[in-house]
């Protein structure tokens, strides 16, 4: 890669511990115990993080008559089905085109600086 291809893959610069945090899939977090607390739509910028606050979802909060092992099992069986809800690719990229800063941004650049956050929930001790 080029110092400008450098530029735009912002994972470039993270730390490989940090990198391999952010890796994990949805089934290595809840082995660990880690719950799904909700995801978000961002589009990833090397200058900026803009959030499309509309397009996220938050699994329901753990039950009081629920243990954590089934809260973690739930909370990311409810998260996979809501964001089957979550539009295409395409209408990111539109709605994203939409917010101030990102206007002239071109949608290709858009759909690749796409990312889908995903945050994570420890038990309480």
């Amino acid at each position: 890669m080029t110092s400008t291809d450098d530029r735009r893959d912002p994972e470039r610069r993270l730390p490989a511990d940090i990198l391999a945090l952010a890796d994990w899939r949805e089934g290595e977090a809840a082995s660990l115990g880690f719950a799904c607390s909700g995801g978000q739509v961002q589009v990833r910028l090397p200058e900026a993080t803009a959030e499309l606050y509309w397009q996220d979802f938050d699994p329901a909060e753990q039950r009081s008559s629920e243990d954590w092992p089934a809260f973690v099992a739930r909370s990311w069986k409810e998260a996979l089905f809501l964001a089957q809800g979550l539009p295409s690719d395409e209408i990111l990229v539109e709605q994203a085109s939409r917010i101030s800063g990102l206007e002239h941004v071109p949608h290709a650049e858009l759909k690749a600086c796409l990312w889908f956050a995903t945050y994570l929930q420890a038990p309480r001790s």
